[in-house]
């Protein structure tokens, strides 16, 4: 439809469907009649009362209001006033109060059927009026559109027309804008203050992702509202960041035509997107021309202000700051007409590829000329070259990259100006993206200043970039290390000091975030309780945001999710970084650029990039390290509920599990001398952190297994800094003896005070132990990392072999020093040892433990046959059989080792009863037939025993090792069938030991007999019971230590007497006289020499008393019961020895049995006679307890020699010696 007729001819009038006029409260005739009178100082008068009074719209009196006043208000718009480009006449104001109001009515369902009519009505204006009222238009269109989205489609081409039309005559009207006479300006006293909102076309850009925190703009909303939802919202014109600073710059006297206004235009760009969603079939006729004009709008710029002069008259001070209004209206249309551009990016994209170069070229001259204070404008500019950018159009910029690495021409200045605030992020993250897509093209100068620019970036001082900034420089500074590793650049060393200042900057990144961290808990932990105490949290808080580089209204769950991301990007380009830094010297030799310029007077290391690693370079590493290990541990610290909402972020196990996998592969490819000047110095943070925690024990299991070369170097290392702190395996307890220090106060309570420091000492001493056991833990699981990469890389063994000895030597002392033998770290080491090197494939290993086997055997099965705990046995039991040596190194051995197998046997645990048949299957399969059977069977009982063990095995299927034992069988040839007729002991030895009573005597309490216990006897003339049994341990050990004390200490009873005091006048008094000492006189009496023989009296008591315990202790230990000699052959002839005949009395002698009682007592035993011997050295008892001595062991050597068919004589490692048979008795 054509535009309304002028208002001669055709007067608008409300539409025939609108409503009846309702009855309201008020009567709005009154303001009618003002409104349409002739005089327009009158109807101005009135419409200005109503717009002061425009809250009255959101009353009952809206729908009254509309049906009295919406008449006349088109009718003052079309016929009784006309446009007046003077802003101070009347007619110019009335218009412009009357659009005022109609803006500011709420679009709800009681204006619907009026939205067509002031469709037309604005649209009217917007083609004959000025700028001010048709702003008001534009915005009027626009509201009513966003709402009312079934509006008829007559009024749109209407409006693309006009629009293409503004655009085709925006030269000519950049002309006009800036003559001098446009640029006459209204006295100061004469301005009025217009109010406008700007449409912001930045949230019509699908995946916009700036920064919204620009509360200075207003935002129409989204272009998806639902018309209930839009029904309600209510137009509250708020000045937009450009009509604000403009309030108080100075305005022109005469106001240009719609069409050739700047301010007019930038509304355009979002109305016209509008109806192009709402209307799309005018898309395809009207986008090849809007692309045309506004591409040659972009190109168009102000003029200088020198060329502004009529004759020789220039422009006045309000004259040159209209000049720069005008030059930031031009720029703010232009930038809503970039932004209108990159919307139709992706669907138009064929018909703006002829315009990529001078797209870009207008983009960056653009930026140039935006001033520095429109943060607005400037920041659609970075939004659009950010969707530029990211689409096929980013070629066009290649060319302006020096241009846009100028921060003055990306963001105004250089400076961080206060509102430079909310810019700056979107400024760095689009040179991140510009320098991501041209990273491949730039020089070394240009990378350089990328370097700089994003180091100044991650170091920033004033703490107003958020963290996913700082994380962007991070990315972005890793990103391009590929590039300056491989540059052709002439001379080598600026590739390298670029790797090295990346370097530098990370690792004061990361010294940061530590420092942060660290005070950031600290302030956590020194928060209080109640008020004080929310006042302490909330300055905690605040700190710990502004610390992390936080902006007070940053989400603190993304914050803390940026700052991972960033620990982690760290951690992970370190491993690229230090590849490229440790091979750049071979990259740069495969180019063989031997003329590169020679520089004088320098330091050799800083000059040459011939060198792998420089000092320098090794400190920086060494930086790295220190702080990588508590950064990290934030890693794993609790994530918000919301950070991983999208699955798309790992968990936080996976990424400090990524992140030590990843330092630990940054190591892996440096030669031995710079692993051992970087990591080397620094195993002890590594046991620090495997001792918190057991999760970084990755980084030695991942060297360890990463290849042969760093595998070998890292296992020197580790096992030179291991082996140094072997003692550090046994978990030593702090002593708990404290010096407590005097009272500060008088009137404390010493008592509190005491308790208090003991309750202190406690938890100091429990978390002390608790950390020794870790620290013990940790030593143990790198001693089991290093052992078990031998089965990788057998040429780590290499580096074990000179550790060998120490290590099983210590080891087996250890084990075997304590009072309790219980499974312990040594032992455990032992274990990873032999499992580790006896495969057979280490011949020198085995040359190295040869000389300590029969040492080892021996203090193993000591052990075995000293504790009772079944896990040590266990453990003991696969040390022997897994000893790593050769067979024929074991031979002499084997009488042990097959007492070994049976007991492994014997234990019906899998892994042994696998361990111990597949040893004797190994003997049998290798060993000559005619030495093992003789071997085997030297011994009946231990043969006989091995047999019984075997037959516990075989068992059918599903047992594993019952066809395993068969077979083994099989392999014996029969000859395990010679057990048959030797006796097996079936004796249960485990009643034998519960009849075998603890070491003591028994005695009867008996109460005296009384005359009265007669009358009480039982019928049948049984007493009652006046007896009470009752048993007493013997107190052997103590025994044993007063005589020990006393042999060693013979002289304890002499008191040292001063020095000075002369004691010879004054009497002695004996003990044996102590009744004296009533009568003597205290000053003359020697009572040192009285003390003296007091002690020298109890000791000789306690001494005796001692002696007589232990031989009473002997005599019980030697008490066999059923059996009694009644006569020994004292001649000792040959030919009666075997004949000496014992008379037992009731039953036969059993001498296992007996045995296994005297084994009982084997620890008391040994007790008994460690005290004799002591007892001996005692002068007072010396030569009684000989001569008791000298009588037992006479005893003992006639029953040993009078019964020789009992006892088997053994050497060290327990084989049997057989005496030669001289005749046919003794073969026999």
């Amino acid at each position: 439809p054509a535009v309304p007729a002028p208002a001669e001819t055709q007067p608008l009038t409300p539409p025939k469907d609108a409503p009846a006029p309702p009855t309201g409260a008020m009567s709005w005739e009154p303001v009618r009649k003002r409104l349409l009178g002739t005089d327009i100082k009158v109807a101005l008068q009135a419409a200005m009362e109503l717009r002061e009074g425009i809250e009255i719209v959101h009353t009952v009196e809206f729908p009254v209001l509309l049906s009295a006043l919406l008449p006349a208000f088109s009718s003052i718009l079309t016929t009784r006033t006309t446009p007046n480009p003077d802003i101070n006449a009347p007619d110019h104001k009335l218009r412009n109060v009357v659009l005022e109001i109609i803006c500011r009515m709420p679009s709800n369902e009681i204006l619907r059927p009026h939205a067509p009519h002031l469709v037309a009505v604005a649209l009217d204006i917007l083609n004959r009026d000025f700028e001010e009222n048709a702003l008001l238009a534009s915005r009027i269109i626009f509201d009513l559109y966003k709402v009312y989205r079934t509006l008829p489609q007559d009024y749109v081409q209407p409006y693309l027309d006009f629009v293409l039309n503004s655009y085709r005559t925006l030269p000519t009207s950049v002309q006009r804008n800036f003559l001098f006479p446009a640029l006459a300006t209204v006295p100061p006293n004469e301005v009025q203050s217009k109010s406008n909102t700007s449409l912001d076309i930045d949230a019509m850009l699908a995946g916009e992702d700036s920064s919204k925190s620009d509360k200075t703009t207003t935002t129409i909303g989204s272009m998806e509202t639902t018309p209930q939802k839009a029904a309600a919202t209510t137009f509250v014109a708020t000045p937009s960041p450009t009509i604000t600073k403009m309030v108080t710059s100075p305005v022109a006297r005469l106001c240009p035509r719609s069409n050739s206004s700047f301010r007019v235009l930038t509304e355009c760009p979002l109305i016209v997107m509008l109806m192009f969603q709402l209307y799309p079939k005018f898309l395809r006729s009207n986008i090849p021309g809007l692309i045309n004009v506004m591409m040659e709008a972009l190109a168009l710029r102000a003029p200088p202000i020198q060329s502004i002069k009529q004759g020789n008259q220039m422009l006045d001070a309000n004259g040159k700051r209209l000049y720069f209004s005008r030059c930031r209206e031009l720029v703010a249309a232009q930038a809503k007409t970039l932004s209108f551009l990159t919307y139709l990016l992706r669907g138009f994209s064929n018909d703006l590829k002829p315009y990529e170069d001078r797209l870009a070229s207008n983009v960056v001259a653009l930026m140039s000329t935006c001033p520095r204070e429109f943060i607005s404008t400037r920041k659609e500019l970075l939004v659009a070259t950010r969707h530029l950018l990211n689409s096929e159009f980013r070629n066009g910029f290649f060319r302006h990259v020096d241009a846009l690495l100028d921060e003055r021409v990306l963001m105004g200045s250089h400076h961080r100006y206060s509102e430079q605030t909310i810019l700056r992020p979107l400024g760095y993250t689009t040179l991140s993206d510009l320098v991501h897509h041209v990273r491949s093209f730039l020089t070394m100068a240009q990378m350089s200043r990328v370097v700089s620019i994003f180091a100044r970036v991650l170091h920033d001082s004033s703490m107003t970039l958020p963290m996913s900034t700082q994380y962007t420089a991070v990315r972005t500074l890793l990103s391009i290390l590929d590039i300056v590793f491989n540059n052709k650049e002439r001379d080598p060393q600026i590739g390298r000091d670029i790797l090295v200042r990346i370097l530098r900057t990370l690792v004061d990144k990361l010294a940061a975030l530590e420092t942060n961290l660290v005070t950031a808990k600290k302030s956590d932990s020194n928060a209080g309780d109640g008020k004080e105490g929310e006042i302490t949290k909330a300055e905690s808080s605040s700190e710990a945001s502004t610390i992390q580089g936080l902006t007070p209204s940053a989400d603190p769950s993304e914050s803390q999710r940026d700052l991972k991301s960033m620990i982690r990007a760290i951690i992970v380009g370190h491993k690229t970084l230090i590849w490229y830094i440790n091979n750049y010297r071979i990259q740069r030799e495969k180019e063989k650029l031997d003329t590169a310029p020679q520089r004088f007077g320098a330091n050799e290391e800083v000059v040459t990039a011939r060198l792998k690693i420089t000092h320098t370079e090794h400190a920086l590493i060494d930086k790295f390290i220190v702080l990588a290990f508590p950064c990290m541990k934030f890693l794993k610290e609790a994530s918000p509920e919301n950070e991983n909402r999208a699955n798309k972020i790992p968990s936080t196990p996976d990424q400090y599990r990524d992140a030590l996998t990843y330092f630990a592969a940054a190591f892996s490819t440096l030669d031995a001398y710079d692993l051992r000047r970087t990591l080397g110095r620094r195993l002890d943070l590594l046991v620090d952190a495997i001792t918190e925690d057991s999760m970084p024990i990755i980084v030695p299991r991942h060297l360890l297994g990463a290849n042969a070369k760093t595998s070998f170097e890292f296992c020197t290392m580790l096992l030179d800094f291991l082996v140094e702190r072997l003692d550090e395996l046994i978990v030593t307890r702090p002593k708990g003896v404290y010096f407590v220090p005097p009272a500060t106060a008088c009137g404390v309570n010493e008592r509190e005070r005491l308790e208090k420091l003991s309750s202190e000492m406690d938890t100091v001493l429990a978390r002390e132990t608790k950390l020794n056991e870790q620290r013990s833990k940790a030593y143990l699981q790198l001693f089991e990392r290093v052992l078990k990469s031998l089965s990788t890389f057998p040429d780590n063994e290499r580096a074990l072999r000179p550790h060998l000895k120490k290590l099983v030597s210590t080891s087996l002392r250890s084990s075997m020093e304590k009072s309790d033998f219980k499974i312990d770290n040594h032992c455990m080491l032992l274990r990873y040892i032999f499992r580790s090197i006896s495969a057979g494939k280490f011949e020198e290993s085995y040359k190295e433990i040869l000389p300590l086997i029969p040492r080892v055997l021996n203090g193993l099965f000591r052990i075995l046959r000293s504790t009772q705990d079944e896990v040590l046995r266990n453990v003991i039991i696969e040390l022997l059989l897994t000893i790593p040596a050769r067979l024929s190194s074991l031979l002499p051995h084997m009488n042990l080792l097959l007492r070994v197998i049976t007991h492994a046997l014997e234990s019906m645990s899998g892994d042994l009863v696998n361990l111990g048949l597949r040893t004797l299957e190994f003997w049998v399969d290798n060993l000559n037939p005619e030495f093992l059977f003789p071997e085997l069977s030297k011994r009946n009982h231990q043969f006989a025993c091995l047999m019984k063990a075997l037959s516990l095995h075989l068992r059918p299927a599903p047992y594993p090792y019952g066809l395993l034992t068969l077979r083994l069988l099989g392999k014996l040839g029969g000859k395990n069938r010679r057990v048959l007729r030797e006796p097996i002991d079936i004796s249960d030895v485990d009643a034998v030991n519960r009849n075998v009573a603890e070491l003591g005597f028994d005695f009867v309490w008996t109460l005296p007999d009384k005359p009265e216990e007669s009358a009480d006897m039982e019928v049948d003339g049984t007493p009652p019971s006046s007896t009470t049994p009752f048993s007493l341990e013997v107190p052997i050990m103590r025994c044993f230590e007063i005589v020990k004390r006393s042999a060693l200490c013979p002289n304890a009873e002499k008191i040292q007497r001063p020095s000075k005091r002369d004691d010879q006048s004054n009497e002695r008094i004996a003990w044996s006289e102590s009744d004296k000492l009533w009568e003597a006189d205290i000053l003359k009496t020697d009572l040192l020499a009285y003390c003296g023989d007091v002690v020298k009296e109890t000791r000789q008591n306690q001494v005796e008393a001692a002696m007589t315990v232990l031989r009473a202790a002997l005599t019980k230990m030697f008490v066999v019961q059923n059996f009694d000699i009644k006569k020994i052959d004292m001649k000792h002839d040959e030919k009666d020895t075997e004949e000496v005949q014992d008379r037992p009395v009731g039953k036969s002698f059993d001498m296992q049995s007996s045995s296994l009682i005297l084994s009982a007592y084997e620890q008391d035993l040994r007790m008994v006679g460690l005290g004799l011997m002591f007892g001996c050295t005692i002068v007072e008892i010396g030569q009684e307890t000989m001569s008791f001595t000298k009588g037992l062991l006479t005893n003992c050597f006639l029953v040993v020699s009078s019964h020789q068919m009992y006892f088997a004589r053994i050497d060290a490692n327990g084989s049997t010696l057989h005496r030669p048979a001289t005749n046919k008795t003794d073969a026999t």
